[in-house]
């Protein structure tokens, strides 16, 4: 692994990451390219696995590149990319207590680390062996392949048997030496200096923003008091947090209580889309909670926490994060609703996923209030639970999980079969379905939702899905080995039996 810290290893390690993704998409290939780097990444930095939180986001990262591995999913290689920028800072900096300032580290290293290696290759001196392997490389090879290759075109000049041969010979050369090394070209030098990019981001660790450093020294997750305060300030703080603190009490009470009312108790669906109800309603009942999360953090940012009255204060404020987290639960059970009857969606799964970290946020703020944390402590918390989030997320293939929960479930839920028929091609095998089953569904859904809308048939909805395979088919056959992913290679084996 030494020798990627060598300029020389970065440049055959770029050229490497242009062969593996020259004409492909990415799939087995990345998983190819990464393993190595990962392994670098784990002998240069042995020591922080049992300290902060590197040994979680290093676990993550080679879980998610094998996840893009099996299923493909754009969104699974835009979070491994966030957490690879966020290991990246971590190998920089590896005194991280939170993987927040990492990820920034990592995002600037990512745009210095180009201008860096340039200098670094400039800095490079030639030992004495290299300028004697130079010129005898001069003098041996070019210096005769050069007097060749004038010769030559005398001689194809002057005879044209000699010349169609040479042309026969050159042509052979050209497509033996291009199989295995494509033409250079733009896109390939593009993904030569991209390749070279990535590797150095893992060598030219000594780089870096000392903002990102300053922001972590000194910092503790418990909270100290400040002696320079000023109680007069502090005494019109509390009263005005007081009052802020009661009266939005009041308020969300009633708000909860409608919602336990009508939402928790006594829903009833009477065929209505539920658009409003879930996506408006929704999105003003989250802004509400993170802008209650702030104003808490905001009061028991400094003093507050020690004031000799600070019983009251907080008190309220804990009654504050509970009728916070029971709005959250009312617009987790919103949710819940319009799945039930409108099956499985990307912003409802992501909706489920939102909520549990608000939960998670909230409860993090009362730890706060109570055992005197710091605002570090919960950017370090939060960030954690954030990420974790994503890791989960893009783990599962939410393509198959939603084409097999809303095709079985078509007895209770309404099936769009417009949004079903646009999931990616891993899902084509499953969303095939025989005219005797459609026709099922179509009958259950017509009994069960009477809407004016124009949705697709289901003889439409066939004749989409059986064009999507045949392309698919053919896609796959022109697809380099490099480029699969297990799921859709799986689903092609299984519909080329099928496939006329």
């Amino acid at each position: 692994m030494k020798f990627l810290k060598h300029p020389v290893g970065t440049v055959v390690y770029g050229i490497l990451f242009a062969l593996l993704f020259y004409h492909k998409s990415p799939g087995l290939n990345l998983l190819l390219f990464e393993i190595p780097l990962m392994l670098f990444i784990a002998a240069g930095n042995k020591q922080l696995f049992s300290k902060g939180p590197f040994g979680m986001v290093y676990f993550g990262t080679a879980l998610l590149i094998i996840a893009f591995a099996i299923h493909g999913s754009t969104f699974t290689m835009a979070i491994h990319l966030l957490s690879l920028l966020t290991l990246t800072g971590m190998a920089i900096f590896p005194h991280a207590k939170t993987i927040f300032w990492p990820f920034l580290r990592g995002f600037f290293h990512l745009i210095l680390t180009p201008f860096y290696m340039v200098q670094r290759y400039r800095e490079t001196r030639i030992n004495e062996k290299a300028k004697t392997l130079a010129q005898s490389t001069v003098r041996y090879v070019f210096v005769p392949l050069g007097a060749m290759m004038v010769f030559s075109a005398l001689y194809a000049f002057a005879n044209p048997i000699f010349s169609d041969g040479m042309t026969h010979g050159l042509s052979w050369i050209s497509n033996s030496v291009f199989a295995i090394i494509p033409p250079l070209n733009i896109e390939f030098l593009i993904l030569f200096i991209f390749g070279c990019c990535i590797t150095s981001l893992f060598v030219f660790t000594e780089i870096g923003l000392k903002i990102c450093s300053r922001m972590e020294t000194g910092r503790s997750d418990q909270l100290s008091s400040s002696r320079s305060s000023n109680s007069l300030n502090r005494d019109k703080e509390y009263k005005m947090a007081i009052i802020i603190l009661l009266v939005l009490n009041l308020l969300i009470a009633f708000m909860n209580i409608s919602d336990i009312r009508f939402v928790w108790i006594d829903f009833t669906w009477t065929g209505e889309h539920l658009k409003t109800f879930v996506h408006e309603g929704t999105y003003a009942l989250i802004l509400s909670i993170l802008i209650s999360m702030a104003l808490v953090v905001y009061f028991f940012r400094k003093d507050l926490n020690f004031y000799r009255k600070s019983k009251q204060l907080r008190l309220l404020a804990n009654l504050w994060i509970i009728q916070n987290a029971i709005l959250a639960i009312s617009v987790m059970i919103r949710n819940y609703h319009y799945i039930h009857y409108f099956s499985l969606a990307y912003r409802r799964i992501g909706m489920v996923f939102f909520i549990l970290l608000v939960i998670y946020g909230l409860f993090t703020v009362w730890i706060k209030i109570n055992k005197q944390r710091s605002i570090f402590y919960l950017l370090r918390v939060n960030a954690a639970s954030v990420y974790i989030a994503l890791l989960i997320m893009a783990l599962i293939p939410w393509d198959n999980v939603i084409a097999k929960y809303n095709l079985h479930n078509y007895n209770k839920g309404f099936v769009h079969l417009e949004f079903l028929a646009t999931l990616s091609d891993k899902t084509l095998y499953t969303l095939e379905a025989s005219d005797e089953r459609l026709n099922e569904i179509k009958y259950i859904q017509d009994t069960k939702f009477d809407y004016e809308e124009d949705f697709i048939s289901a003889e439409e909805y066939s004749a989409i899905i059986r064009t999507r395979q045949k392309a698919f088919d053919r896609k796959m056959e022109r697809l380099h080995w490099l480029s699969y992913n297990l799921m859709e290679y799986l689903a092609w084996s299984r519909l080329s039996e099928n496939i006329p």
